[in-house]
């Protein structure tokens, strides 16, 4: 009987373990697809994917969730005051580097026994408007239009253009901010408590951390809020009898310069688009853009090099156009001088031509009047015997002779006149 029982178990062993082993192959190769389909450590540990920037060209359009983010300031929390906000990029684009926000600070009566001689309340709604930018790496070469460095001093103090970037995967940010706060503050025997409307500049730096395997990032924000307050308050001290605080004083409508903020958050971005894919120079994203921008600039150089061309031909035309008149007013010059010498040549060749004549004519009037003077006894008994013809001869010749001269005297001084006019 046991002999008939033995094979008969060896068979039924058999059996269970070959369905043993068919049942155990299948199992392992789920377990083995299970194990691959776990998720794995990237998927939870966060990983420092940010520190690379996306240097690639296109325009991505951003989801609604990738315009959104939060941050609280732990610089806050470290006064003891609790906060939280939110912001918000304008335009779905990557190449968009504006964003408005909102930002909270609550603290404000806390539950106490009694009044205590410390109070310190603040609440705070604040609007902020923040333009990103990155930092431009350029040259010094002015022929690259887009990426010269700002010359001007006012323009230095907010140029995004260096010539290194010490932190290329970072983003900074500048802009403003408008804060209503209510406050009451007492850290002595006199408190204050009132209303303060403050606005003013704010710039930082934004680092990115770590980004999830969702897309989701952490960023450092690092920055401080400069400005001017509007406040109103009253004055009060604390009466530990009555266990009150009673007015003392009040002021209003005083102006105070004012540090709003001074900023260590961290900040946690929805999507799947961090920041180092966001805020990017629209130039290095738009193609299209980058086309209107160089044909643009293309016509402004063109333009530039007519007028230089121009104004060279221009300057070249007028400094031969000066030098031939210099030397035709040289040669004209010269040929007048030289028609004016030849002129007073010839009057002083006149003049001493005309010297000899009136030396004879000066003569010739002083024998005439010496023979109208001079009487004789001949003349004398001429005279008496007779005719009246003979002095009126001697009368005429010698007023021939004074014509004469004053002839040749007149015409000698209008050469001379002639002569000093010229």
């Amino acid at each position: 009987m046991s002999n008939i029982i033995r094979p008969f178990v060896v068979l039924v062993l058999v059996a269970v373990a070959l369905s043993v082993a068919a049942q155990t192959v299948p199992e392992a190769r789920k377990r083995q697809k299970r194990q691959d389909r776990k998720t794995p450590p990237e998927a939870v540990m966060p990983i420092e994917r940010p520190m690379i920037v996306d240097n690639g060209v296109g325009v991505d359009t951003l989801a609604l969730g990738d315009r959104f983010s939060v941050r609280t300031n732990a610089t806050d929390w470290l006064m003891l005051i609790p906060n939280a906000g939110v912001e918000f990029d304008i335009k779905n684009v990557n190449y968009s580097r504006y964003a408005i926000g909102i930002n909270l600070r609550y603290n404000w009566q806390t539950d106490h026994t009694y009044n205590p001689g410390m109070v310190y309340n603040i609440a705070e709604a604040r609007i902020d408007f923040r333009n990103y930018f990155r930092v431009k790496v350029v040259d010094n070469d002015e022929r690259y239009w887009k990426f010269n460095r700002h010359k001007h001093i006012w323009d230095k103090v907010f140029s995004a253009r260096h010539k290194k970037s010490k932190h290329p995967d970072a983003v900074f940010y500048r802009g403003a901010y408008l804060a209503f706060t209510k406050y009451s503050l007492m850290f002595g025997s006199e408190g204050r408590q009132g209303t303060a409307v403050s606005a003013g500049y704010q710039f930082g730096i934004v680092k990115p951390l770590y980004v999830f395997r969702n897309g989701h990032s952490v960023d450092l924000d690092l920055g401080v809020a400069l400005g001017v307050t509007y406040t109103s308050y009253d004055k009060y001290r604390l009466d530990r009898e009555s266990n009150c605080y009673p007015v003392t004083g009040k002021v209003s409508g005083q102006v105070l310069p004012m540090v709003n903020e001074l900023r260590c958050a961290l900040t946690y971005r929805f999507g799947k688009t961090p920041s180092t894919s966001k805020y990017r120079w629209r130039y290095d994203v738009d193609a299209d853009y980058q086309y209107v921008c160089d044909t643009i600039h293309t016509a402004e150089v063109r333009h530039r090099i007519d007028v230089q061309t121009t104004d060279s031909i221009q300057s070249l035309i007028r400094k031969d156009f000066w030098a031939v008149y210099d030397s035709l007013l040289v040669v004209e010059r010269a040929s007048a001088d030289s028609v004016n010498r030849v002129k007073v040549l010839e009057q002083k060749a006149k003049a001493a031509s005309l010297k000899p004549k009136k030396a004879s004519a000066a003569e010739t009037s002083e024998k005439a009047d010496g023979a109208e003077v001079k009487p004789t006894g001949e003349q004398a008994g001429d005279s008496g015997a007779g005719g009246s013809e003979q002095p009126s001869e001697s009368k005429s010749g010698v007023t021939d002779a004074r014509h004469e001269a004053e002839a040749v005297e007149n015409a000698s001084g209008g050469e001379n006149v002639k002569e000093g006019e010229r």
